[in-house]
């Protein structure tokens, strides 16, 4: 039999041997038990890994399905409060600060189970960022993992779109022009009221009878009489 066959291993194996005791007395504490079974440091580590993954990928779904969700809530609100009733009021509780509102009402309906260290649109594209922990204490050793993800969906809503209406408004109620007018939109008007009808070419999931893919237009009211710029009212 090939003794260099026999040599290569049970050299591996004494290497293997003496890589799991250097590494076991380099995580535990002064004073300290050193002893342990051989395997287990390394099994919790792969356990602990594997957590993190798939963990990764869970958030990954979890924040695709609550961006439908609060879109579809978003849409319906005009980007405001519920109580609001889509009627944009700059100036007050029902002001059209519309990223920031999304991103409210996400972590809202998001939860408490993974901490969202930092929240923001970029591009119509909603960023997270998370603080996960996976650090371990045991008898004769610790496992220090800690991960920050920065994971990324994209929106079926155009941010920008909105901002430029949102800002026509603003320039039209200052200017006191006839909103109807000055931005080119779906529109229509009962009294004081000026309705909107914002079109979406993106489909997000919904939940009528059953789950569907939808495309919802963004839709909100100003009030005329009532714009919250003080002092530049009709």
């Amino acid at each position: 039999m090939n003794k260099k066959a026999i040599f290569m291993p049970t050299f591996a194996i004494i290497i293997f041997i003496i890589l799991v005791y250097a590494f076991g007395t380099l995580i535990v504490k002064p004073n300290q038990d050193k002893t342990f079974y051989i395997g287990t440091p390394q099994i919790e580590l792969s356990n602990t890994y594997q957590n993190a993954e798939l963990d990764l990928l869970y958030l990954q779904n979890l924040i695709k399905y609550t961006t439908y969700y609060t879109t579809e809530e978003f849409n319906k609100n005009g980007g405001l409060k519920k109580e609001c009733d889509a009627v944009w009021r700059f100036n007050s509780n029902c002001n059209p600060d519309l990223e920031n509102n999304f991103i409210n009402l996400f972590k809202t309906k998001f939860g408490q189970n993974y901490k969202i260290k930092d929240a923001k649109t970029e591009n119509n594209v909603l960023v997270l960022t998370f603080d996960l922990d996976y650090s371990k204490k045991f008898k004769n050793f610790e496992i220090e993992y800690k991960l920050q993800p920065e994971l990324r969906q994209e929106l079926a809503i155009d941010f920008n779109k909105l901002n430029t209406i949102k800002t026509q408004i603003k320039d039209c109620v200052e200017n006191k022009k006839d909103l109807n007018n000055c931005v080119n939109e779906k529109s229509m008007i009962n009294d004081d009221i000026i309705s909107f009808s914002i079109e979406n070419n993106k489909n997000i999931l919904v939940l009528t009878d059953k789950l569907e893919f939808k495309k919802l237009d963004f839709k909100f009211s100003i009030n005329q009489k009532d714009t919250g710029i003080q002092g530049k009212a009709f």
